[in-house]
């Protein structure tokens, strides 16, 4: 593996914690004004994330579909990982890919590469798939 593919693949790896890293740091906040309907509606939401029930939110542009979804992981003690959906979206920025790298005594190995899905999966976090509308056929068959 070449230094410049050992230099991308660090940083992509630091990018994916600092993300990571941020979305825990903003779950401590209440970005929103708690109304009745408001309240109500992160209620739902929380409830059904208890008989781990997939979530779908429809709604108009600017609405809080996602801030919901923020204040109800960050009011059950929930991290979420949110990740903006795109068209060029690939499996591969979802879910993962192997990668060959070299091991402490310098034999190549293949290693996972979690993202997004991946990590919130194995770690039992909340995913917020943001824009999911954008995504590609391929990549909304795999979820």
């Amino acid at each position: 593996q070449s230094t410049w593919d050992k230099q991308e693949e660090h940083k992509q790896k630091e990018q994916s914690e600092s993300n990571i890293n941020q979305q825990e740091e903003k779950q401590n906040k209440v970005n929103m004004v708690l109304t009745r309907t408001t309240k109500n509606n992160i209620s739902k939401v929380t409830d059904l994330s208890q008989n781990l029930t997939p979530v779908l939110l429809e709604g108009d542009t600017g609405v809080g579909k996602s801030a919901t979804v923020s204040e109800a992981a960050r009011s059950a003690n929930m991290k979420l990982i949110r990740y903006n959906l795109g068209r060029n979206t690939t499996i591969d920025d979802l879910i993962g890919q192997v990668q060959m790298q070299n091991d402490e005594n310098g034999k190549e190995v293949f290693v996972f590469q979690k993202q997004p899905f991946t990590i919130a999966f194995c770690e039992g976090m909340w995913l917020l798939l943001d824009e999911i509308n954008l995504a590609p056929d391929t990549v909304l068959q795999c979820i």
